[in-house]
């Protein structure tokens, strides 16, 4: 079946507005599977629709099925950059074949909706940002075709356009409106907001460039720390690298990595790293932070550190760029975290070291970029090293800016500032459930 006959509704660019679209759970048959309602608004002249399928929904589908939990199993293994074992293939059809126990064991109401072949099944990943799914093997748990499974992602693709086009699929914002749940929970962040805007408007002095924190040491980051580290820019901010996270003890997986990113530059960017540099990286064998966090706690739910933020001009974003599963830099397919929407619920500008299009993305979800001060050109950088140093160049121009002009830009951004944080703190979740049944 081809796509203009597959694609329909929310689910293809056809003039609909695409982040209209709405989840409504009401049934729950089993933790985590309910029924569902998807509406959404199909024109500039704000008509609602619903999908007219009967829609069986699987909330945080990774939890449940374990094809979905590893990255190296659920993607193309063509397109991973991480070793792949000789078993790989029948370890793939293993843990379908386990997964497919698992859906026969829901109840025979799910599994008899699921066989109506116009039943749509929902499979909601939005936890992650994995690209290049076998989408074909994940229907083999349910025994459908791919006209009937909707992928619920992360991943957004500007331009009002569905983040997948070989399934149906929608974008959630479930990181944002999870971010927004513990950020509006806590009284003290809405005090410390209005704190940190008085701060601006006082022209109080920031002491720091910027805060920029990297838990998980992730090849990318490491990029990124050694860039500002040669550019002789962490002793003007609150930075944190971890080493020995998540219980992970051993320095040796660490040092592997390591080397397999310098030996990549080494190829594909001869010189970008100087020696110096790179040995500064191998002498790092403990956490580094820049208060009493030990970094052993993961702290993406909602956790802001304001002794940083009200001595920093900005926040240097590291977002979460998803490893093994490669993304087509032509696409700008971004995986947006709950880390992009941190600055909102700050009161700060922001740079980002993520996918290429995260500012685009960011843009069109309606929120103010700060344009006339950042210049946020590395976005459309395809290559991510030099989209990692564009970030750091640009890290270097906003460091030489005279305090002067720095505390006339902060009180001028106010209104986009408190623009932003309202936008961020009134989100509505992509999806939601009904207190009451259908």
């Amino acid at each position: 079946m081809n796509n203009n006959k597959m694609l329909w509704g929310p689910f293809c660019q056809n003039g609909h507005q695409f982040q209209s679209s709405r989840i409504k759970l009401f049934q729950k048959y089993h933790e985590g599977v309910f029924e569902a309602i998807h509406t959404y608004i199909d024109d500039d002249m704000g008509h609602y629709r619903v999908v007219p399928n009967r829609i069986i929904y699987f909330t945080a589908a990774r939890d449940i099925f374990d094809f979905l939990k590893d990255e190296q199993f659920l993607g193309n293994p063509e397109t991973q950059s991480a070793n792949i074992s000789p078993d790989h293939v029948e370890r793939r059809i293993q843990l379908i074949k386990k997964d497919q126990r698992t859906f026969n064991s829901l109840s025979d109401e799910v599994k008899n909706a699921i066989a109506d072949k116009n039943t749509l099944v929902y499979l909601d990943h939005s936890i992650e940002g994995w690209d290049n799914i076998l989408f074909d093997r994940v229907c083999e748990i349910f025994n459908i075709p791919k006209e009937r499974l909707v992928w619920v992602t992360s991943l957004y693709k500007p331009y009002n356009n569905p983040p997948f086009t070989e399934v149906k699929s929608i974008y959630s914002n479930f990181w944002e409106y999870h971010l927004q749940g513990f950020i509006s929970r806590d009284e003290n962040n809405k005090r410390m907001f209005e704190k940190q805007i008085q701060y601006s408007l006082d022209k109080k002095p920031r002491n720091k460039l910027c805060t920029s924190y990297m838990r998980r040491r992730r090849a990318a980051r490491m990029v990124m720390a050694m860039l500002l580290k040669q550019n002789d820019l962490l002793k003007d901010m609150y930075w944190s690298l971890g080493t020995l996270v998540d219980g992970n003890r051993d320095i040796g997986g660490i040092l592997n990595q390591l080397d397999s990113t310098v030996k990549t530059l080494e190829i594909t960017h001869p010189g970008v790293l100087k020696q110096d540099t790179i040995d500064w990286a191998y002498s790092i064998d403990k956490n580094i932070t820049c208060d009493n966090n030990t970094l052993d706690t993961n702290l993406a739910s909602g956790f802001l550190t304001w002794e940083h933020i009200f001595d920093t001009k900005f926040m240097l974003v590291n977002e979460t760029i998803p490893r093994h599963l490669s993304h087509d830099p032509k696409l700008r397919k971004p995986f947006l975290s709950e880390k992009i929407y941190k600055p909102f619920a700050a009161g700060q500008m922001f740079l980002v070291h993520g996918c290429a299009g995260t500012v685009a993305a960011i843009r069109e979800k309606g929120y103010q970029t700060f344009d006339n001060i950042i210049n946020h050109s590395y976005d459309n950088e395809q290559c991510p090293v030099n989209r990692a140093n564009m970030v750091a160049n640009e890290m270097i121009r906003l460091s030489q800016l005279d305090e002067h002009t720095w505390l006339k830009h902060l009180k001028n951004i106010v209104p986009e500032l408190k623009f932003n944080y309202e936008l961020f703190i009134n989100c509505e979740g992509t999806i939601s459930t009904m207190d009451q049944g259908w």
